[in-house]
């Protein structure tokens, strides 16, 4: 089971040209398993994981087509119960918090028939923890052993654009463009979870992960966009998209 309990607070300010919010919010995350497969039945409890977050960004508008904004925020996760209560029921001492620390610059320019915002960012993303499936082949069916890795840290950083254009009153043009580079940081432990006849065996590896690219999503996007207005009530819109740079997970 899960018991779950937070509270936050924000709150925004606003005077002239200039505008800015800001939160923050505190989280208490208690995991408890019961293993009813066991003659024992036994309830296993961890202790409570406390987990905070603060938000926070601004924005100034230097005349009536251009603003600057940026934002920042550090937000930590709890870890996943397999990686707090294990499979033989062993709690874990001290499991680290996965924490986010972001920030974004950029600049919004409007004029009557169109629209430009670009931006920069850059997230750290520390001691994420990730469950990896490896199938050994061994058995009649072939047995799959999990893989367990704890301290993962990423970063991601990059540009993005966004832009559209009213060209006359029944066409309008959009394209928005994401140049990132997400790699690894550092390397990472794992946990090999291995399946036997006998029970569950585990061995610690460490995993040569450090600059290799991020996985499962593509860091380089492309998109445009064309909408006629011909009729009223009915729209027609082709649409165009591209992505590169996406790397096996």
């Amino acid at each position: 089971t899960v018991d779950w309990l937070g509270g936050y607070v924000q709150g925004a300010y606003s005077t002239g040209p200039l505008s800015a919010y800001g939160m923050g919010g505190l989280t208490s995350m208690k995991y408890s398993y019961q293993d009813h497969f066991t003659v024992a039945d036994e309830v296993i409890k961890a202790d409570a994981i406390i987990t905070t977050q603060f938000k926070g960004g601004a924005m100034y508008d230097i005349d009536d087509n251009v603003s600057l904004f940026g934002n920042f925020g550090i937000v930590e996760k709890p870890p996943i119960m397999d990686n707090v209560i294990y499979y033989d029921g062993t709690v874990a001492s001290d499991p680290a918090n996965v924490r986010f620390i972001s920030s974004e610059a950029g600049v919004n320019y409007s004029s009557g028939i169109g629209a430009v915002r670009l931006s920069a960012y850059s997230t750290d993303w520390n001691d994420r923890n990730l469950a990896k499936s490896v199938t050994s082949g061994q058995g009649s069916s072939g047995d799959t052993d999990v893989i367990f890795l704890t301290g993962v840290n990423q970063n991601h950083s990059g540009l993005e654009l966004e832009a559209s254009m009213q060209v006359i009153d029944m066409l309008r043009l959009d394209a928005a463009a994401g140049l990132g580079t997400w790699k690894f940081v550092d390397d990472a432990t794992g946990n090999y979870q291995e399946y036997t006849e006998t029970g569950t065996e585990q061995t610690t590896y460490t995993y040569a992960l450090k600059d290799l690219f991020v996985g499962d999503m593509p860091q380089t996007s492309m998109a445009l966009g064309m909408t006629l207005n011909h009729i009223a009530g009915l729209s027609v819109q082709a649409l165009f998209n591209y992505y590169d740079k996406n790397y096996s997970d």
